[in-house]
């Protein structure tokens, strides 16, 4: 009777974490995306000359494709949803971990932004870029239960989301997503929708 509770829970275990690293390397492996973002600024080396921070504003307002016909620059939006100055601290560090440092920084501040308490908004979207230890690390400091997402198969299935399910599908049978084709070094192009006026 032990013996089969062992072999059960080893086998449950084992599938666990298969099933995640399948569905991690589903969202590492998007070609445009959040998650092709997050890549980009968390596991590739870079050499970019500008890098903007902040929330998911800035990531939709400013655009690197007009800023480096504009200026010559080569930039980077590492802007995250909901990001707080604590978080986009700990982006950079992250960043930094592979890519140079750039020439400049532009940091976003508005009244939402200087919020020092706030969570880590959309924390799962990051599960599988933690392999960067700097993120890891920088990230356990705002929530502790971050190791314990990267490390725990059990614990993160739970928070892992149907998005994140979805978003790794589509990638492993060649799908785009709805708004990937938005995604350009890290900006978001906003689709502006007219309001319904009644008279």
């Amino acid at each position: 009777m032990i013996r089969k509770a062992i072999t059960y829970l080893v086998l449950v275990t084992l599938a666990l974490y298969c099933l995640r690293f399948l569905h991690w390397r589903g969202l590492l492996t998007q070609k445009q995306g959040y998650y092709a973002k997050y890549r980009t600024a968390f596991l590739e080396k870079n050499q970019f000359d500008v890098v903007f921070l902040g929330s998911s504003r800035a990531a939709m307002h400013y655009n690197t494709a007009l800023f480096d016909s504009l200026t010559g620059c080569n930039s980077f939006n590492l802007s995250l949803s909901g990001a707080t100055p604590r978080v986009s601290l700990a982006a950079l560090k992250a960043y930094l971990q592979k890519s140079s440092p750039p020439k400049y920084i532009l940091l976003e501040t508005d009244l939402h932004n200087v919020n020092f308490d706030s969570d880590i908004m959309e924390f799962n979207n990051y599960f599988p870029f933690l392999k960067n230890t700097t993120l890891l690390e920088e990230f356990s400091k705002i929530d502790p239960r971050m190791k314990h997402f990267y490390y725990n198969a059990f614990y993160s299935w739970p928070y892992t989301g149907y998005k994140n399910i979805s978003t790794s599908l589509h990638s492993w049978l060649g799908i785009k997503g709805k708004i990937d084709d938005r995604f350009y070094k890290g900006y978001v192009k906003m689709i502006m929708r007219m309001a319904h006026v009644y008279i």
